[in-house]
């Protein structure tokens, strides 16, 4: 028959206490290595006799008991269904599983181990594999409500990292709590020392856990079970170190463990953490007038921009000449917040047409070219008339919004994408409205293609500090 206990053993929480059985120093050192259950992934461990779930660690046990073919209620917790073949069977269940112990013949049990805790499992078996399975039991430990949160530190800085935090608000313990976060292209982590991971309890902080990178994804594990949060602790903290130089990026990490959660929606955490360029232009306009070509430009942040320059050149491939004298100044030099910018080129004449570049100057010395935009004088031209050719929306929506522009939304773009070196394709305002300039030839693609930011590969996995 299927029976539900709980289990009271003051040793539920870890085997490594047992000393009862050689085997199960064996079981110890194999679960640190086991990973998430995929279609009987899981290599069991042989215990000799009969071992149950409260020496295996857990709080409670659901043992069905013969192994008949069926779905099984497991109270509260949901429920749980078995396909006996007879010398092997299949489960799945609502609540996930930190073990299930599979018994029959005379060679003990098959212990399969999950961690953390997963929903299924294929092709169990019992030891020698040959025998009829003579009962199932299936452990887990009581609800525990994990939460995860994800915070930007010291951004902008020198040593910029994203904190993973993650508490328990009970009623059990968690155990093998699990921290999954895989990190965007464009972050480039610490090398060799590219996390630290520590328990912050009311006598202070202890280090906890341990991480691993492979390809872009980071997985951490405690190494001990997380109890219920009683005020501030205890919080499990984790910290991955920036590399100075990467861009930031948005990411998201999930936290599990074997216990059943009742609050999923918890159990993710966005992280937003950027790391602002030197300057973000969010325009760069050239308008025909008269006998002028006015130049104007807006910035949306202007964190380490010591001022500007504009190019001018007769044609997208021409040489480029600086028409201004001196460098323009930076107006929010060191500020978030942008500045708008003007600028009249008087040394033009009639009938050509001109291409400009504007670049910004960093502290650091770094340029950046913005552009081409293209204009050329008209006798017709109005003071409302004008070819803005470049117009790059960019900023953080709340303060283009106190600027009185809509906030930006990374846009899907769709065919015809220009790819490879080739300069944007640059307008002009002619009688009949603004026209393209033809410039190098296009490369197209037809693929929807929403642009990745820049950034670069991630290293090699490193270690803790």
């Amino acid at each position: 028959m299927s029976t539900h206990n709980r289990t009271t053993s003051p040793i539920r929480r870890s085997f490594k206490a047992f000393s009862v059985l050689t085997a199960l120093f064996l079981l110890a050192g194999l679960i640190l290595q086991v990973p998430v259950a995929q279609a009987a992934s899981v290599v069991p461990v042989q215990l000799p006799g009969n071992p149950n779930c409260a020496l295996l660690g857990f709080a409670n046990e659901f043992k069905i008991d013969p192994p008949v073919s069926g779905t099984y209620s497991a109270g509260t917790f949901g429920s749980i269904t078995l396909n006996n073949y007879g010398t092997s069977f299949d489960w799945s269940a609502t609540f996930a599983m930190g073990a299930v112990i599979a018994k029959g013949g005379p060679n003990g049990a098959n212990v399969y181990y999950y961690g953390p805790g997963t929903l299924g499992d294929t092709a169990l078996s019992v030891p020698g594999g040959q025998y009829a399975i003579s009962h199932v039991s299936f452990c887990y430990d009581d609800p525990a409500d994990l939460v995860l949160t994800k915070s930007c530190e010291e951004y902008p800085s020198t040593s910029p990292r994203y904190r993973l935090s993650v508490y328990n608000l009970g009623p059990d313990a968690a155990t093998q709590v699990t921290v999954v976060d895989t990190l965007p292209a464009s972050i480039v982590l610490e090398s060799p020392v590219w996390y630290s991971a520590k328990l912050l309890t009311a006598g202070g902080e202890v280090p906890a856990g341990s991480c691993t990178i492979e390809g872009g994804t980071v997985t951490c594990t405690l190494d001990s079970a997380l109890s219920a949060k009683v005020g501030a602790y205890p919080m499990w903290v984790i910290d991955l170190y920036i590399d100075s130089g990467a861009e930031g990026a948005i990411n998201v990490a999930t936290v599990s463990a074997a216990n059943v959660d009742p609050d999923t929606t918890n159990n993710t955490a966005l992280g937003i953490c950027l790391i602002p360029q030197a300057v973000d232009v969010v325009s760069f306009t050239a308008m025909g007038r008269e006998s002028t070509i006015d130049l104007a430009w807006e910035t949306a942040t202007e964190i380490d921009n010591v001022g500007f320059n504009l190019l001018r050149a007769e044609s997208p491939d021409g040489a480029r000449t600086q028409i201004n004298g001196e460098m323009i100044p930076a107006q929010a030099l060191g500020s978030v917040s942008g500045a708008s910018y003007t600028y009249v080129d008087s040394g033009v004449a009639a009938g050509v047409t001109y291409y400009y570049w504007l670049e910004d100057v960093a502290a650091s010395g770094d340029r950046t070219l913005n552009g081409p935009v293209a204009a050329r004088i008209l006798a017709a031209a109005s003071p409302e008339e004008g070819s803005p050719a470049y117009e790059r929306p960019a900023g953080r929506p709340a303060e283009r919004a106190q600027r009185g522009m809509p906030a930006f939304e990374a846009p899907v773009i769709t065919s015809p994408v220009v790819v490879g070196p080739v300069e944007p394709m640059p307008m002009i305002l002619t009688p009949d409205g603004p026209q393209p300039i033809p410039g190098p030839e296009l490369q197209l693609r037809s693929e929807p293609v929403v642009p990745p930011p820049p950034g670069r590969g991630l290293p090699v996995q490193g270690g803790a500090r």
